[in-house]
C-alpha cells in the first residue's frame, strides 16, 4: 500500500474517505465518480474551485487533484484564496453561476451545472520522518510549509500566552485576505485554538488545525451559497464536493468530507 495513503487513513480515517488521484473517478465511495455516473460532464457542468492560490496544487509536475479535475470536467472558476477561504463571495457564485455551458437535454436547450469543490491543501512529507505542513516542491531541495497561510497562522497562535493575545493580530490593509482568515479562524473556533496553543505533538496540532480551516472554508461557502440560492434566480443542477488536499512530493491524495446534489 503506497505508506502515504496508509499514513492518512490512520491519522484521518474517522474524519474522512482517503482517495488517491488514479481512484478519483473510478471508485466508489468517490463523489466525482457519483457525478460521472448521473451524466455531469466537461460539456454540460463548469468546475468552481475554492481552493488556495499556492501552485503546488496544479504545477505539471506533479499528479495534482485539480489537474485531474480539469481533465475530467474542464477550466474552473476560481471563489477562492489563501487557505482556500472563498473570499469571492455571493458575487462569485452568481458570476460563475452564468458561466456553465448550455447544452441539450431531450428537445430542449438549458443552461448547465455547477461543480463546486471546495478543499483547502495539507502538506505531508515522509521522506526522513513523518511532518505535516511541508512538502518538497519541485526544483527545490528544502521543505516548504503548505498550506502556507494555516502554518504562519500556527506560528502566530504559538506565541500566544493568553486568550487575549490571540487577539492582538495586526490587520495590515495590504494584506485583506489574511486579516479576513485570521479574524474567523479567532472569533469562530477560539476554544479549539486554545487547545492547540501548548501541544506538544506538533503533527496533532497540524491535523487538527486542517480540520478547522476545512470546516471554516465550508461553513462560510454554504453560508453565501445559501444566500445566494434564496434569491431565486439559479434553477439548474449542482454539486458540492468538500474534503482536504494532501499535498505529497509526488502526487496529491484528496481526503473526501461532504457530497451534496441538488437535483431539480
Amino acid at each position: 500500500m503506497n505508506i502515504y495513503l496508509e499514513q492518512l487513513q490512520k491519522d484521518f480515517g474517522d474524519w474522512g474517505k482517503v482517495l488517491s488521484v488514479g481512484t478519483l473517478f473510478t471508485q466508489d465511495p468517490s463523489p466525482f465518480k457519483r457525478l460521472i455516473d448521473m451524466g455531469f460532464s466537461k460539456e454540460n457542468s463548469r468546475m468552481i474551485f475554492s481552493v488556495c492560490p499556492d501552485d503546488v496544487n496544479r504545477l505539471h509536475e506533479r499528479d495534482t487533484i485539480e489537474n485531474k479535475i480539469r481533465e475530467m470536467f474542464g477550466e474552473e472558476f476560481h471563489l477562492g484564496n489563501l487557505a482556500a477561504y472563498p473570499i469571492g463571495g455571493i458575487t462569485g457564485i452568481s458570476a460563475a453561476s452564468h458561466h456553465s455551458p448550455d447544452y441539450v437535454e431531450g428537445e430542449c436547450k438549458r443552461s448547465g451545472n455547477l461543480i463546486f469543490f471546495i478543499s483547502p491543501h495539507l502538506g505531508l512529507d515522509l521522506e526522513n520522518e513523518l511532518l505535516y505542513g511541508y512538502i518538497q516542491r519541485p526544483g527545490q531541495d528544502k521543505l516548504t510549509t503548505a498550506c502556507g497561510a494555516m502554518m504562519g497562522f500556527l506560528r502566530s497562535i504559538r506565541h500566544a500566552h493568553t486568550v487575549n493575545d490571540l487577539y492582538n493580530f495586526k490587520v495590515d490593509p495590504n494584506d485583506p485576505t489574511k486579516a479576513l482568515l485570521f479574524k474567523d479562524l479567532i472569533d469562530n473556533y477560539k476554544e479549539e485554538i486554545i487547545d492547540n496553543l501548548h501541544g506538544q505533538d506538533i503533527n496533532l496540532t497540524i491535523i487538527k488545525l486542517a480540520k478547522i480551516n476545512y470546516d471554516l472554508v465550508m461553513t462560510t461557502f454554504k453560508t453565501m451559497m445559501k444566500a445566494f440560492l434564496e434569491k431565486g434566480d439559479f434553477k439548474c443542477e449542482f454539486a458540492i464536493i468538500g474534503g482536504i488536499t494532501v499535498n505529497t512530493q509526488q502526487e496529491d491524495l484528496f481526503i473526501f468530507r461532504d457530497y451534496f446534489l441538488n437535483s431539480t
